[in-house]
């Protein structure tokens, strides 16, 4: 909460590393969100690249892909944290499929709209080389939320509480046959 917080940034930036020291390993890259923009904006200091720096994880700027791969599938995840503010589940679930207008991946994942919401869709993909249509899963998923919502800045601008937590996300698919996406909310 960088509106209600009694830490400075640096102590917030401490209390982060040392909360994720020893999770950090299974942390695969990190993104830039608005609350971190605006200390960057005033200071001039990316909090987050010091983050990812100290625990040696990927820094994923504003937006970056992960890439999965076993049983000779590979997944590519397109992360962006988002802008605006996603007030309806509408506006967060097709801002988070506009991402696939810009770059291609087999999921989209959305922050910042502090919601649990999930949309996908068969994008069909001519091969010329074996005359087929390749149908390919695309899924579009808004993030959730760790922050619980108290009297500061979201009763302040009307925002509405959320559920906790996150959606899970279940990559399973064999060479040569269908990849599978599962998003559980």
């Amino acid at each position: 909460g960088l509106f209600e917080t009694n830490m400075t940034p640096k102590k917030q930036r401490d209390y982060i590393i040392n909360m994720l020291e020893d999770k950090a390993e299974f942390i695969d890259g990190a993104l830039i969100g608005n609350h971190e923009q605006r200390i960057k904006n005033d200071t001039s200091i990316d909090l987050m690249e010091d983050v990812c720096n100290k625990l040696k994880i990927p820094y994923l700027g504003y937006q970056g892909f992960v890439k999965y791969a076993w049983n000779g599938v590979g997944y590519i995840i397109n992360l962006w944290h988002g802008t605006g503010l996603g007030t309806s589940a509408e506006i967060a679930i097709r801002q988070a499929e506009q991402m696939s207008t810009r770059n291609f991946a087999d999921v989209y994942l959305l922050a910042h709209h502090h919601k649990k919401l999930k949309s996908d869709r068969i994008y069909s993909v001519p091969d010329p080389r074996n005359m087929t249509i390749q149908k390919i899963e695309q899924h579009f998923v808004v993030c959730g939320s760790a922050l619980d919502y108290d009297e500061g800045y979201a009763d302040m601008n009307g925002l509405q509480s959320r559920l906790l937590g996150f959606p899970e996300i279940s990559l399973r698919g064999i060479k040569n046959k269908n990849k599978h996406i599962e998003v559980t909310l």
